[in-house]
């Protein structure tokens, strides 16, 4: 963005003075010191996928982490208040192409529901916006920050003179909405972007006003990291990347390496975007500081969402963290050394080690946390009240079995992994949440709805639960929920909160195998081809060569689909073999060929072998890519 030459050495002496703590009065600093200095490449910050995904933080994950990097606000009355506190009314703004889209008006919001509300908008992370407010004013950490910090929250369009920033674009708000659009239209071909393109070797001085510092050149390999430059055009030399949580020397710029230090601190890996990684492989990794734990069981990758979403990272990458054997549930808070379960994303705590070992559990295979991945997690319920409700079982929370001999489960079908169970609900055998899928003894069970008489089922809000995640787990879409229930904010709801859940007057059916046979599922209303595959376990991918199907986009209510499909009796005959199409997918804003790789089950090289691309980070939106 352009800037002046006195902005400019103001920006530095920020980031320096950022370093020790007096960009704004009363900092608190995380003891979680997570990033090597060595792993910081210059040509890729960070990875287009995390730096362009807008929707890795909910409004309560994002509340949840400011609570936790000031314990205690120390605010002056004349001030605005930490940043956990601050709230503002926001304008209606018209969205521009190519930056952000439009937002409504909204009265008296969290800054957390402004952060999150400006990244959806604007198609920038909330975690990227979360880590440029503290490289740019320290705010997240502030105990007392001026009234100055919240004007100048993103450095948009604020040179250093007496009048602070533009008109425009002064106050938190317009800071965020300007300042993340600007990121955004970095990455447009349109705009500045062809200054620093990616595959090109480019050149960054070390320090503002000064040649005689030198520079360094290097290979720019992904737009994210090109923005970062065009906002902070300065790479940090080997001083101050050798004293990484500290100063460096007169030739030093810190905003840049701060960027990649407090992300990888508070957030994970710049590369995949989280604590939750995968390679092209089938195991997902938790990653603590340099060491990654195998997580062998679908549930707890569920369990530990708020510490995701899942990153596609490359095989090397994945290699240079050290891999210290299979984790569990069973976790330790790396500061107050208190021992806990993770389930349903949430934190559920142990009183001893005696408690633990109760449970078959021993506190030394515990996996250690940090202040920032603990604090993503929500305060559950302590263990000692789930004692004869639920068993671990394979290192997970599972219920524990019914005494009911006149219950028979239905046939094992695993849940969508944005269903999490709730452990403060007993499951009941008799209702079943999703009309499509029954659980088995074998998988957590969800909170229990309660049916009602006439067309309606009711369900009580529990703390971790999201309207989005409601909405899948029965088979409905957030919308006919926010509808139904006269929920202006999908992000408003709170535990405790009773749901009206309208029944299906014509329940889908899903057919069961016989003698290993075929299994069948009948669309719905608010279905999604990816949405059922999650469902069932399988792919999205498999489930368009099962079917047919070419556009997986266009499925239709009352359509028959085939989950799977194995040698025997069938109980339906399966369809005529036929030549397998070609099937596509065409690419939507905020779309990555990583993401979608994933999605369809296959990898990122498959995808770009066969639509003959050469840089996984250019695709446009519109562009149809063969799947197969």
């Amino acid at each position: 963005m352009p800037r002046t030459a006195v902005k400019i050495w103001s920006m530095f002496l920020v980031a320096a003075m950022s370093v020790v703590g007096i960009v704004s009065s009363g900092v608190e600093n995380s003891p979680a010191q997570a990033a090597n200095a060595s792993w910081f490449n210059p040509g890729q910050i960070i990875s287009d996928n995390a730096f362009y995904n807008s929707r890795n933080m909910s409004v309560a994950e994002i509340q949840r982490f400011l609570d936790e990097k000031v314990a205690e606000c120390k605010a002056d009355a004349s001030r605005p208040g930490c940043l956990k506190n601050y709230r503002l009314s926001t304008p209606a703004v018209a969205g521009t192409t190519g930056r952000c889209s439009s937002v409504p008006a909204k009265r008296n919001i969290t800054a957390a529901e402004v952060i999150y509300d400006v990244a959806i908008a604007c198609g920038i992370s909330p975690k990227v916006l979360i880590v440029k407010l503290q490289k740019e004013q320290g705010l997240v950490t502030s105990t007392n920050p001026s009234p100055r910090a919240y004007e100048f929250a993103l450095g948009m369009d604020c040179p250093d003179t007496p009048s602070g920033c533009s008109a425009a674009s002064a106050g938190f708000f317009w800071q965020l909405y300007k300042g993340a659009g600007q990121l955004q239209w970095y990455s447009n071909p349109a705009g500045s972007f062809t200054w620093l393109k990616p595959g090109a070797t480019i050149s960054r001085p070390y320090q503002a006003n000064n040649a005689a510092c030198g520079s360094q050149s290097f290979v720019l390999e992904n737009k994210a990291t090109a923005a970062l430059y065009y906002y902070t055009p300065y790479v940090p030399n080997q001083t101050a990347l050798a004293n990484l949580y500290g100063t460096g020397n007169a030739c030093s710029a810190y905003g840049n390496r701060n960027f990649f230090r407090d992300y990888t601190d508070w957030f994970g890996s710049t590369i995949g975007g989280s604590f939750l990684i995968r390679g092209e492989g089938q195991n997902t990794f938790l990653i603590v500081n340099e060491t990654k734990f195998r997580i062998i069981s679908p549930e707890l990758i569920t369990s530990l969402s708020p510490l995701g979403p899942v990153g596609i990272v490359p095989k090397a990458h994945l290699q240079r963290f050290t891999t210290a054997g299979d984790m569990t549930g069973l976790a330790r808070n790396a500061v107050t050394n208190k021992y806990f379960f993770i389930h349903n994303g949430s934190r559920l705590a142990f009183a001893t080690c005696e408690e633990v070992a109760a449970w078959g559990l021993n506190c030394a295979n515990a996996v250690t946390l940090n202040a920032s991945q603990v604090s993503v997690l929500a305060v559950g319920e302590p263990m000692s009240k789930l004692v004869g409700k639920f068993i671990v079982e394979n290192g997970t929370l599972r219920a524990a079995p019914s005494p009911s001999p006149s219950v028979s489960p239905s046939p094992s079908v695993s849940p969508s992994p944005s269903v999490s169970p709730s452990p403060s609900v007993s499951p009941s055998p008799s209702v079943s949440p999703s009309p499509s899928v029954s659980p088995s003894p074998s998988v957590s069970p969800t909170p229990t709805p309660t049916p009602t008489p006439g067309e309606f089922l009711t369900y009580t809000v529990v703390q971790g639960d999201t309207l989005r995640g409601i909405a899948a787990r029965f088979g409905r879409t957030t919308q006919r929920l926010m509808k139904l229930n006269n929920i202006t904010n999908e992000n408003s709801i709170f535990p405790g909160q009773v749901l009206k859940i309208r029944k299906i007057s014509a329940a889908p059916v899903y057919t069961p195998p016989v003698s290993g046979g075929t299994t069948r599922y009948t669309v719905v209303a608010g279905d999604s081809l990816s949405g059922i595959a999650a469902r069932f376990g399988t792919t999205t991918l498999r489930l368009m060569n099962l079917n047919n199907i070419t556009n997986a986009n266009l499925i239709r209510v009352g359509q028959v689909l085939i989950i799977s499909e194995t040698s025997g009796v069938n109980s339906q005959p399966a369809p005529a073999a036929t030549t397998t199409p070609s099937a596509t997918y065409t690419v939507v804003a905020g779309d990555s060929l990583s993401g979608i790789a994933a999605r369809f089950g296959t990898t990122t090289r498959n995808l770009m072998t066969l639509n003959g691309i050469t840089n996984a980070n250019l695709i446009r939106v519109g562009q149809v890519l063969k799947l197969r």
